[in-house]
């Protein structure tokens, strides 16, 4: 038996839509997959024409009731096609009905009337099974235009092809009113073929056809990835699940990213806000994501539900494990309203590009450590210029003063080996030394401290005492900017290194007074609570800023207005900070603009046992006795 080449093309498309329907039947009963089961019923008509057109070629006498049944099936290949659109994307439920209806109307006439169907008929049932398959031809395409790289591909190509199936449903009932015109038949033909070839691309596609949807995939997440001005690692990972969400059509998608305890910690989401409510802890997050197991959510893992919010209704929930080398291994979740044609390939490829990603924010993440490293030396280069010239004029001013009151000393007439010098002179050379003498000191002491090498003898220390003695001291300059002190200093009894606690305080009243307008006032406070002992220093001066709170305490700093700034090295706040670090203790500051500043240190208290004895409270109970 001889056949033609219009034959053949036609069992070619049947044989396609045949493989097709066996491929999508094995599949759903491997895993019993709900869409599987749309796609096989999809295929199953042509399958049944295929399976009764070469029952007719081997010869086989079929009944007419065979050829009624085989007509009926196809023409209900629109609504299961419009059955799998809705697994895709939302579908008016009027829509569906409507399909079904018109595959009802259809079907019935077909079953009553005889054969063959005059021309009235038989152009009813063309245009109704026309207009019905570019229902679900619609449907895919408008998924496609929401969908990118494979997946828009393969829907596009679904689409085509059920529109091309439309079309040569219409061609083959031309044929039938031309009474088997040879163009019009062998047009039909090669449009069942193209259709088949098409639905085999879209459902089955070949290797090589598999790696170039991927690879346009990988090019534009990777393209998107190296182009995108991001700064930080946060804003790659969250570029990469924005690029996952339009890549695979989810419809939200989580990326997680293990943290340095091994717990997973969710480090991008892309998607509409969600009412998340924390049910889960780190670790059973971390455990429902490392276990692997896709599902619908309220069927496999209402926790997600629980703790991402209801709002996920009946999404569906995929997990992919997300290797970033050279170690790690994050995951991604893909919460998505309906099923997807994106197969595994694709979603494990497009997971092994979140490597690419943890690359690039792991250089994001140097280029970051590197740019606050520059900043921290642009800082510091910026404080050592600050500092040499503060130096150099605090060096400058004392050394400048003994000098000259050196040389006038030496322009005096002897008398024997001695010389008549003004007392005011020997007092000049006396605090400019002292002067020159506390920088050094301080510069040493600040290297001492860095370097651990910081000899301290604490002991059980009076503080209101030693605070007394030291505002005693330091009077004259209260009176000579005309501040008011006042005190609170109730007694307490610290464990502190005597001259080191002279040198807390001083730095701190220096400070005050220094920046205290005329006027103003100063108030050193005590007091003990628990354990702790705490001073406290309080003054009416210019105040400082919140954003420069931190850099007080830093070497080589001053704050607020240049023009307003006095003169100083910058060391007296950073080692004084340091000074009470080494006693166990802590500085804090509370300040503001135009309202003056505290400055508090705690300090360990001493132990009961360790106190003197007049402040022992035995002693004291004794003297009331």
């Amino acid at each position: 038996m001889r056949i033609g080449w219009s034959a053949l093309v036609l069992l070619a498309a049947e044989f396609t839509f045949a493989v097709l329907f066996l491929r999508a039947l094995i599949g759903y009963l491997r895993r019993r997959d709900s869409l599987q089961g749309s796609v096989t019923l999809v295929f199953l008509p042509c399958t049944v024409v295929f399976c009764v057109d070469i029952a007719r070629r081997i010869g086989s006498d079929l009944p007419p009731w065979v050829s009624i049944v085989s007509t009926t099936v196809l023409l209900a290949q629109p609504y299961l096609t419009v059955r799998l659109a809705a697994r895709l994307r939302d579908v008016p439920r009027w829509l569906d009905r409507l399909v079904l209806c018109a595959y009802a109307a259809l079907a019935i006439p077909i079953i009553k009337e005889p054969r063959p169907l005059d021309s009235a008929a038989l152009i009813a049932v063309v245009a109704g099974f026309g207009l019905s398959e570019a229902v679900p031809a619609a449907l895919l395409f408008g998924k496609a235009r929401t969908r990118a790289g494979a997946n828009r591909a393969r829907l596009m190509i679904a689409a085509a092809a059920t529109f091309a199936f439309a079309v040569m449903v219409f061609f083959i009932g031309v044929n039938g009113l031309w009474r088997g015109h040879p163009a019009v038949l062998a047009a039909s033909r090669l449009l069942a073929l193209a259709s088949g070839v098409g639905y085999l691309v879209a459902f089955l596609p070949p290797r090589w056809l598999r790696h170039v949807f991927s690879a346009s995939a990988a090019h534009q997440v990777t393209e998107r990835l190296l182009r995108a001005p991001t700064e930080s690692p946060a804003q790659v990972w969250q570029l990469y699940a924005e690029i996952m969400r339009e890549q695979t059509g989810a419809g939200a998608v989580a990326v997680f990213m293990p943290r340095p305890d091994g717990q997973l910690a969710q480090t991008a989401f892309a998607g509409p806000p969600m009412d998340s409510h924390p049910e889960l802890g780190p670790a059973d997050l971390t455990a429902l994501v490392r276990a692997g197991r896709p599902a619908r959510l309220r069927e496999g893992a209402p926790a997600l539900i629980a703790h991402y919010g209801d709002p996920l209704g009946d999404d569906f929930v995929t997990l992919l494990g997300m290797p970033v080398p050279p170690d790690i291994e994050g995951a991604v979740l893909l919460f998505n309203q309906h099923r997807t044609l994106f197969s595994d390939d694709d979603l494990r490829l497009l997971a092994a590009l979140g490597g690419q990603a943890g690359i690039l924010a792991e250089r994001q993440a140097v280029a970051e450590a590197l740019n606050v490293s520059v900043d921290a030396l642009t800082r510091a280069n910026q404080a050592k210029t600050a500092f040499l010239a503060n130096m150099s004029h605090e060096l400058r001013t004392p050394l400048n003063a003994i000098i000259g009151f050196s040389d006038l000393m030496r322009v005096e007439e002897p008398e024997g080996d001695r010389r008549r010098v003004p007392a005011e002179w020997v007092d000049h050379i006396h605090t400019s030394g002292r002067h020159l003498l506390g920088l050094i000191n301080d510069i040493l002491d600040l290297a001492k401290v860095e370097a651990g090498r910081l000899d301290l003898r604490p002991a059980p220390l009076r503080v209101d005492t030693a605070a007394t003695e030291l505002l005693t001291g330091l009077s004259p300059l209260f009176s000579t900017k005309n501040i008011a002190l006042c005190t609170d200093l109730p007694p307490v009894t610290a464990m502190a290194d005597r001259v080191r606690f002279r040198q807390i305080v001083e730095n701190l009243l220096s400070n005050a007074i220094k920046f205290t307008e005329p006027g103003g006032s100063v108030t050193v406070s005590t007091h003990q609570a628990g354990h702790e002992v705490y001073v406290s220093v309080a003054d009416t001066g210019v105040g400082i800023a919140p954003e420069d709170q931190d850099r007080v305490f830093e070497e080589f700093q001053q704050v607020g207005d240049p023009d307003r700034q006095r003169a100083g090295t910058g060391l007296g706040l950073a080692l004084t900070k340091r000074l009470v670090e080494a006693h166990g203790g802590e500085i804090t500051l509370v300040s503001a603009p135009g309202e003056g500043s505290v400055f508090t240190v705690r300090l360990p208290a001493a132990p009961v046992d360790d106190l003197p004895r007049e402040n022992h409270p035995a002693a004291r109970l004794r003297e009331q006795v």
